[in-house]
C-alpha cells in the first residue's frame, strides 16, 4: 500500500487507534480487552487464551461475543458494572443459543 498523490514522502502519519477492516484489528480489539478485563479483576486461563476467570465469574469470549457464566446472576450483573467502568459496552442477550 503506497501514499496517496497528493502526500509527499517527508510526511509521517500515524493512527492512533486501529481501524476496523485491517487484519490487525481483531488482535488490536483482543488485546484491548484483555487489559480491560485483566484490570476488572479476572485473570487469563493459561489453556485457553480466550477464558477469563475471576472469583465468582467465569468469561468466555468469541471473536466479539462474550458469554458470563456464575453460580449468581448477581455476580454477573455486578462484575458487568465493573466492566461499564472500564468503558466497554454490552448487548445484552438471555439466550446462549446464537453464541456458537
Amino acid at each position: 500500500m503506497g501514499l496517496p498523490i497528493e502526500f509527499k514522502e517527508v510526511h509521517v502519519l500515524k493512527l492512533n487507534r486501529s481501524l476496523y477492516g485491517l487484519r490487525q484489528a481483531p488482535h488490536k480489539f483482543f488485546e484491548f480487552l484483555k487489559k480491560k478485563l485483566l484490570r476488572c479483576g479476572f485473570v487469563q486461563s493459561q489453556h485457553d487464551p480466550c477464558l477469563f476467570i475471576s472469583n465468582k465469574v467465569i468469561y468466555l469470549v468469541y471473536v466479539d461475543d462474550c458469554l458470563f457464566f456464575a453460580p449468581d446472576s448477581k455476580d454477573i450483573q455486578v462484575m458487568m458494572d465493573k466492566m461499564r467502568d472500564e468503558e466497554l459496552a454490552f448487548n445484552i442477550k438471555n439466550d446462549a443459543a446464537g453464541f456458537l
